[in-house]
């Protein structure tokens, strides 16, 4: 053990200042250990950094919001959508199934190709791919394309209009077809009875009738990734200072535990974390103080010191007990014996 020289105080008593120790009262830091990893994923959660963590709550925010309107406010658009075709639909195919029964009677093929073609220059309609007209063999007599006139309809769609009389609504993977049988009711004096002389058929297209709800599903998704960028940019520069405040502490308090009490962490952060920085400061502070009276007075001299004074000027009263001894010729044989004697005797 290293020895050090005596230093004279104001006093001008002498004291041996040694290295700081810790008070009995503060634990002393033990060496840093790591944490143990469960491996899932609230564990590695715990273990990012506080950017990186708020960082994600924003990102995984913003996506709850970006999947809350694309599968609740988009799916609402695409089902009035629907429902609008829907009621357009029908009216088209009603509109021209009338128009073709009696020419499917009289076998006036040209007339119904000339409706289809006014039809459509008279009142464009958006997403309409196809109309044409079909007799009772599965011939197309009219469409809207000439080149497919005389062609076959499937066999799966005219054994269908064979079966009902209502209209049918098929949805495959690029349209939307509506497709109404056209019945002659012939009288009976017994049973009335229905033929079959054809059908009417419209179909639309899925891309641009669910284009614009194709568009504002981009352009949330867009906006979503827009908003988190701007999120995670701005978390970043406010977090800057929390993070500065909080990694100043642990540094304080790592030095602190190494002995170091003249640290002192500086911010102007006037909240929570502001009043944390301060405190810290403070118990520093009292900390430094209290091991500087260390060095000079006993411990019950610092504790007496340490506690809340309540006297007044005028001092305080307590009850003591004194006890006086002495031993008989003690003052005249100690006044001719040594020091070194007069402590081994007593």
């Amino acid at each position: 053990m290293n020895s050090e020289k005596p230093k004279l105080t104001e006093s001008g008593v002498y004291h041996l200042i040694q290295p700081f120790q810790p008070p009995d009262n503060i634990p002393l830091s033990k060496p840093e250990t790591k944490l143990k990893s469960d491996g899932t994923i609230l564990d590695v959660f715990y273990r990012m950094p506080i950017r990186s963590k708020l960082s994600f709550i924003v990102a995984i925010s913003v996506i709850i919001v970006a999947v809350i309107l694309i599968s609740v406010t988009l799916q609402q658009q695409e089902k009035e959508l629907r429902n609008q075709t829907e009621v357009l639909g029908t009216s088209i195919v009603q509109s021209l199934a009338a128009a073709a029964k009696e020419n499917l009677l009289l076998s006036s093929y040209p007339v119904i190709q000339d409706y289809i073609k006014a039809l459509v220059q008279r009142r464009p309609i958006p997403g309409l791919e196809a109309q044409y007209v079909f007799d009772r063999t599965g011939t197309i007599v009219a469409h809207l394309i000439s080149d497919s006139v005389n062609r076959k309809v499937a066999d799966s769609e005219l054994e269908m209009v064979k079966t009902t009389d209502t209209i049918l609504f098929l949805e495959t993977e690029h349209s939307f077809r509506y497709v109404l049988p056209i019945y002659q009711r012939i009288p009976d004096e017994v049973i009335p009875r229905q033929i079959l002389l054809g059908g009417a058929s419209v179909s639309f297209s899925k891309e641009t009738l669910l284009a614009p709800i194709d568009r504002i599903k981009r352009l949330v998704i867009a906006t979503a990734i827009f908003v988190c960028l701007l999120g995670i940019a701005l978390m970043f520069l406010v977090s800057g200072r929390f993070v500065k405040v909080l990694t100043s502490l642990s540094d304080a308090a790592r030095r602190v535990g190494e002995g170091d009490l003249l640290v002192a962490v500086d911010t102007k952060i006037k909240d929570e974390l502001g009043v944390l920085a301060h405190e810290f400061n403070k118990m520093v502070q009292q900390l430094r103080e209290k091991t500087e009276m260390q060095k000079y007075l006993s411990r019950s001299a610092v504790e007496m010191l340490s506690e809340e004074h309540t006297a007044t000027l005028g001092g305080t009263r307590k009850t003591v007990t004194v006890m006086f001894t002495d031993i008989r010729d003690f003052t005249g044989a100690s006044e001719t014996l040594s020091p070194e004697e007069v402590v081994e005797t007593l």
